[in-house]
């Protein structure tokens, strides 16, 4: 399975490209978005993307992945035991509501909405790494998840496997923009980090069988 690694450029104009860091998100139209229980605040626009079909992933071909986090409660996700890793029915209401994430289906007409503007925007290029190496300093997509501990496994409610789909770097920065606040416990003042900036990794469920029905590892 081929694996491709995104480089950011300075996103110039007004539309919102499918791929990007930063800026508006991309949801499917009358999506509300969502609000962070922990203290009520707007959530960012960390990172999203189309799945491409030459990213050779299980998923349908242009499905959406968006991933958002809470400014204020920078926090990695709860480290919840499941047995034989299967994750409990609708287990996205279970996790901490200081991030969202999900895997939207190409059929659905989307909408441009704005996020708070604190990430400066960018758009992602994806181009094949020859080799596969690691450590590699961007977004990682498709192939093999570079596990920096124990291998995990999970399994969905529907009882599909839940595949790799993208690895971000430990330590990545999401440069801020110049008026907005210093994000707490991040390792820059200069850049927002996500999940407290270890090691993200990101897995769907390859039946779809939920736009939610996407899973978060952190390892650091």
């Amino acid at each position: 399975m081929p694996t491709f690694r995104a480089t950011r450029h300075h996103i110039l104009g007004t539309t919102t490209p499918l791929a990007s860091m930063g800026g508006c998100v991309i949801v499917p139209k009358g999506t509300i978005l969502p609000k962070c229980t922990e203290c009520g605040n707007e959530m960012l626009l960390f990172f999203q993307f189309d799945i491409e079909e030459r990213f050779e992933l299980p998923f349908q071909p242009g499905s959406h992945l968006v991933v958002l986090m809470c400014a204020e409660c920078n926090e990695i996700p709860t480290f919840a035991h499941h047995a034989d890793g299967k994750l409990p029915p609708r287990f996205w209401k279970e996790t901490e509501g200081h991030f969202f994430v999900a895997l939207y289906r190409p059929d659905q007409e989307q909408e441009e909405r704005q996020t708070a503007p604190y990430l400066e925007p960018f758009s992602l290029d994806f181009s094949l790494i020859e080799g596969d190496v690691y450590p590699c300093d961007s977004l990682r997509v498709g192939g093999q998840p570079y596990w920096l501990q124990s291998p995990e496994q999970h399994f969905c409610p529907c009882g599909e496997q839940m595949r790799f789909i993208c690895q971000l770097p430990e330590n990545y920065g999401f440069p801020k923009c110049p008026n907005a606040p210093e994000q707490p416990d991040s390792f820059s003042p200069d850049d927002y980090c996500l999940f407290l900036g270890n090691e993200v990794y990101v897995f769907g469920c390859a039946n779809q069988c939920n736009e939610r029905a996407v899973w978060v590892v952190v390892q650091g």
